[in-house]
């Protein structure tokens, strides 16, 4: 991501993370996987997401090998925590932003 102004949300694992785009205003979630080129630290966004729903979903089939999972509401290999963090994020991105405009 060329432009550096975002907030990291959760950290997935070693390779997945989440971000919210930052600036005046931003509109949406982000996966973003982790790729090493040439000794370099490089993410890249796989999905973006304006529902908490959307966010779980792209999740479940960018990050999780197929076959991997039973059910489905598990998230394996994947930081539960931060699976936890994620489902208690509101259920749309605006939401979130308005909220967080309302405790500052």
């Amino acid at each position: 991501m060329a432009d550096r102004n975002f907030e990291i949300v959760v950290r997935l694992n070693d390779q997945f993370r989440v971000i919210a785009e930052g600036g005046a205003a931003p509109r949406q979630w982000h996966l973003q996987r982790r790729k090493m080129t040439r000794g370099k630290e490089l993410w890249s966004s796989l999905s973006f997401c304006v529902t908490r729903d959307g966010l779980l979903l792209a999740i479940r089939e960018k990050c999780i090998p197929i076959g991997l999972f039973k059910r489905r509401f598990e998230y394996p290999g994947l930081d539960p925590v931060a699976i936890c963090k994620l489902k208690a994020l509101p259920a749309r991105f605006q939401r979130a932003r308005a909220a967080a405009e309302a405790t500052t």
